[in-house]
């Protein structure tokens, strides 16, 4: 069943009009006529069963036919704080981080941030990859959207954030490669560098926060791939063990 995504879904009224470009989706790919039955989520952990109503290109309408339950979310709150990367690599980062189960993404500045920040700073990269979490929420079944934050410094994250929390080491750092563990834990947060990697008066300055080091494997990850690793193995231990 096609999913589609509306923020705007209020219990208390019977239909919701769809955004442009979801409302294109429905009515010009999709080609799905009055009547289909489709599922609708708002990004916050609700979903609906729908029938189309009004299938225009512009403003299509669903009714709204019952409330489902949508897909169990990962029992522990994860925070993704993830260094910037060149090209289109936090695209991949955000697609795939929302298929892990993530909470929320923090893009980052670090000392070997290689990324101009100009076009994150006008709003248009937080743009896009909100859509890319929505495509990928869409796809894998989620009822929640993750929040993408501001971008941030590593100092600010390193400071701020509670709970389990990760820094991912790559080789030569003398992390632990044992499965991190904090039996209970509600919130984790995991900081993921960039293509450079990290500096020493980073990793210095995490240890002094009180972060734990963690390497995955003895290899070197690529960036792009390195939060998606991580990510799957925290996932498959805290479902395993129910957290």
């Amino acid at each position: 069943m096609f999913r589609f995504f509306a923020p705007d879904i209020q219990a208390e009224r019977p239909t919701v009009t769809l955004s442009v470009t979801e409302s294109q989706h429905l009515a010009r790919v999709l080609r799905l006529e009055v009547g289909v039955r489709v599922r609708v989520f708002d990004g916050r952990g609700t979903e609906y069963e729908a029938a189309i109503e009004v299938a225009a290109p512009r403003a299509a309408v669903l009714r709204l036919e019952r409330a489902v339950s949508p897909l169990a979310e990962s029992p522990v709150q994860v925070t993704l704080a993830q260094a910037l990367l060149k090209g289109d690599g936090m695209d991949g980062v955000i697609r795939d981080a929302t298929m892990l189960g993530v909470r929320r993404i923090v893009p980052i500045i670090t000392s070997r941030t290689n990324v101009s920040t100009r076009l994150v700073a006008s709003g248009k990269a937080h743009q896009r990859w909100h859509r890319v979490a929505v495509a990928s929420a869409k796809q894998c079944g989620r009822a929640c959207v993750p929040l993408i934050g501001p971008t941030r410094s590593l100092d600010a994250v390193l400071t701020s954030a509670t709970g389990l929390r990760l820094l991912l080491a790559e080789p030569g750092l003398h992390a632990p490669a044992a499965r991190p563990s904090q039996p209970g834990a509600e919130a984790a947060a995991l900081v993921v560098g960039p293509e450079g990697g990290w500096a020493p008066e980073e990793i210095e300055l995490a240890d002094a926060h009180g972060w734990t080091r963690w390497s995955i494997v003895p290899w070197t990850l690529r960036a792009e791939s390195a939060a998606a690793v991580a990510l799957s193995v925290l996932q498959h231990e805290w479902n395993m063990r129910g957290a």
